[in-house]
């Protein structure tokens, strides 16, 4: 099969694909403004649900500043009372983007889809991508990142999205022809895993604070440290509603396969 044809024939299917799956489940968008959080938001997120502040924490504000402005933070860092200037513009914009809570949060993933099952009319998920009771999902930020040759010690990088409920998932439905046509464009695309892209929409309904201690050394030395709690310091927990879950045929998430309502 030449390019041009095999180009009409993958557009064909999409096509299909979309009419079948989309027709037999129209669900209006949710305009809601979900964000996918990078380190910057998870920071905006404790600080706008007051469970972390920078205010008066230069140990704090200054890894803040190493995620935020790294190469302001390498290049000022040594003259104090420079730094001491932007230090104080960092605290005050980032108030000033933390009016408004954030709390609305998505958490995306990828998933495999195992073989169809013609009885319940529905796609299973393979083994190790089951959602079976899952109660929480795990977020990691950059471990072992470095602004230029310093380290981050105190931020927190792991954070834990903590469902009011369980959710159990059993698979995709989608008719056997539709079924039939995902197939066929997986093996066009090459996706030999069956993988299909999930997006969890949630709402942030409490975030444990994050508690700042002092630690004294031998030499009288004080050094800070985080705890949530009597916790270890990660991962910090966000307890949350799940809304509903989007299972996408495509990385781009252009062509909608499922929307899940709790």
């Amino acid at each position: 099969m030449n390019s041009a044809i095999k180009g009409f024939v993958m557009r064909f299917i999409i096509i299909f694909l979309l009419s079948l799956t989309l027709a037999s489940s129209a669900l209006a968008e949710d305009t809601s403004p979900y964000i996918k959080p990078d380190w910057y938001k998870f920071v905006q997120i404790m600080v706008s649900q007051k469970a972390m502040t920078l205010d008066d924490d230069d140990i704090l504000t200054d890894e803040f500043a190493m995620i935020a402005r790294c190469d302001s933070y390498v290049e000022n860092y040594k003259n104090e009372f420079e730094w001491r200037k932007i230090r104080a513009d960092i605290i005050k914009t980032l108030h000033q983007q933390t009016v408004q809570p954030i709390d609305h949060i998505l958490y995306e993933t990828v998933l495999q889809l195992d073989r169809y099952d013609f009885d319940k009319k529905r796609f299973r998920f393979a083994e190790k991508s089951r959602v079976d009771n899952v109660n929480a999902f795990l977020t990691e930020l950059n471990p072992g990142y470095r602004c230029d040759d310093h380290e981050l010690h105190y931020m927190p990088d792991k954070f834990r999205m903590v469902l009011s409920k369980p959710v159990t998932i059993p698979g995709i439905p989608m008719s056997p022809e539709a079924g039939e046509a995902l197939i066929t464009q997986m093996e066009i695309t090459k996706n030999i895993n069956r993988t299909v892209w999930a997006v969890f929409k949630a709402r942030i309904t409490n975030v444990i604070p994050v508690i700042r201690f002092l630690r004294y050394g031998k030499d009288g030395k004080a050094t800070a440290y985080y705890l949530q709690g009597t916790r270890q310091p990660n991962p910090v927990v966000m307890d949350v509603e799940l809304d509903s879950a989007d299972f996408y045929a495509d990385p781009e998430k252009k062509i909608k396969l499922y929307t899940y309502l709790p």
